[in-house]
């Protein structure tokens, strides 16, 4: 009976485990060379797409499986007991990192007998300045690639990813929204509970090392309809579809299809400020091509876009640029959208900047935007303006977060003169790995020139994923 809304990726949960090498793999681990790496904190270090959201890779449901919980349930398919830290793994070798740190040479590394298995922790209360990406050992000794994969622990998502042709995913939501102002509602109903959204993902790696056939269903709802059975047939439709060739030399790739691009700082939250001002939507999907890498920190992506038969006619292309650090796990992303759309005939131009930035503070993790928007409703008749966004989550308790976020804009949320704003305060919990619960009180502010409404609601979720 759960939904999913608009199922974009999470970037801030980069920032949350950028210091913490366990997030994505077993620690301890040997490093490949640069052009061979997989590493990456970038959209495609979770997801399947490289533009994020959608499909979890086995890397994204590594994390997911061993970190994002509050409870261990043992019979439970999503709950996987976290790594223990490299020295506690059967595998370390206390005399090779003793050398590597008096920069004394090593013996040679040989085949084990047999695969070795991953050392687990019972522990929820984990110390994850254990994990941290110190180990000299690893950066300074060269193994064969036989000898490398045969030292990768058993249920390593390296293996994992290389193992199955098939693989599949889903995202589902739930709402309930309850408005405590007098601001009118479609319904007229105050308190509305709903499936929102459901996602279903299915992939097929027919040369598993490199290329993928992805394609991700959409069911949509409305808070107008709470009818359980009527859910998968309000609205069906393609999130994606596309073929990827990924793993490539520095983390490089290559994909075509329909989908929606990167751009930009996306939230789950398809009806906030930013997203509702930069008219991508919880419908906006593209047919576009896509080039881009991520070689460990830096990351680059051009993508272009072209008319869908039967919809509107849009093409032009956005391109994207930035870092994600280990240190502070931080970060940085510069986006560019030009699109031109054709309508009766006229060419309409629309054209959008980003800049994005994030840190790990201690326990928070804060993430800002500065969105700018150009949009033709004319020709030679355009409006726009500026969007700032700050998204902050603070750990307070294993995964329980404080979430505080604000976005304010010198336009109105339709593009016209006015201005705009949003507040939301509240909890997030990872109740169990594959489970999550939020809870918030949203303040949206909107004045259309001497119309100024403000709504409050009081907004839960139900967010389940694999």
């Amino acid at each position: 009976m759960f939904f999913s809304s608009f199922a974009m990726g999470q970037p801030w949960l980069s920032n949350r485990f950028a210091q913490n090498c366990a997030g994505c793999h077993a620690p301890g681990r040997f490093n490949k060379s640069m052009a061979k790496r997989r590493c990456t904190l970038a959209c495609q270090g979770c997801h399947v797409s490289p533009s994020g959201g959608g499909m979890r890779s086995s890397y994204g449901r590594w994390t997911q499986e061993r970190w994002l919980r509050s409870f261990f349930v043992a019979d439970l398919l999503t709950n996987k007991k976290s790594p223990a830290p490299f020295e506690k793994q059967p595998y370390f070798d206390a005399e090779g990192v003793q050398l590597v740190k008096d920069k004394k040479s090593l013996p040679k590394v040989l085949r084990p007998q047999r695969r070795p298995r991953l050392g687990t922790t019972e522990s929820l209360d984990i110390n994850e300045n254990n994990y941290s990406r110190k180990q000299e050992y690893f950066d300074y000794t060269d193994v064969s690639s036989e000898i490398y994969e045969s030292l990768i622990p058993v249920g390593d998502p390296y293996l994992m990813e290389r193992m199955f042709a098939v693989s599949g995913g889903a995202d589902f939501r739930y709402f309930v929204l309850n408005r405590i102002n007098d601001a009118p509602t479609s319904t007229n109903n105050k308190l509305r509970a709903f499936p929102m959204v459901a996602d279903l993902y299915l992939r097929f790696k027919p040369i598993r090392e490199y290329l993928n056939f992805v394609t991700e269903a959409r069911f949509l709802n409305g808070p107008n309809n709470s009818q359980l059975d009527r859910f998968f047939t309000n609205e069906a439709r393609i999130r994606s579809a596309y073929i990827l060739s990924d793993n490539l030399p520095y983390n490089s790739y290559v994909m075509a299809g329909l989908y929606r691009p990167l751009f930009g700082y996306y939230i789950p939250d398809h009806t906030s400020l930013a997203q509702t001002v930069s008219g991508l939507t919880v419908r906006s999907v593209f047919l576009a091509a896509s080039v881009g890498s991520s070689p460990n920190v830096p990351f680059a992506n051009f993508h272009l876009i072209g008319p869908i038969k039967g919809q509107e006619e849009i093409h032009g292309f956005t391109a994207n640029f930035g870092g994600r650090f280990v240190t502070l796990g931080a970060s940085f992303m510069f986006s560019y959208w030009k699109t031109t759309t054709r309508t009766g005939g006229l060419d309409l131009q629309k054209s959008m900047y980003s800049a994005t930035g994030g840190l790990q503070l201690g326990p928070t993790t804060v993430n800002i935007e500065l969105l700018h928007v150009n949009r033709e409703f004319a020709p030679g008749a355009a409006n726009g303006g500026d969007i700032f966004t700050v998204d902050t989550q603070t750990k307070f308790w294993r995964e329980n977060y404080f979430l505080l976020n604000g976005a304010f804009s010198n336009l109105s949320r339709t593009l016209n003169e006015g201005k705009g704003s949003e507040w939301m305060v509240g909890f997030k919990s990872y109740l169990l790995s594959g489970a999550d619960l939020e809870l918030l009180l949203v303040n949206k502010k909107d004045k259309l020139a001497s119309l100024e409404t403000t709504t409050r609601d009081i907004q839960f979720q139900i967010h389940l994923f694999y």
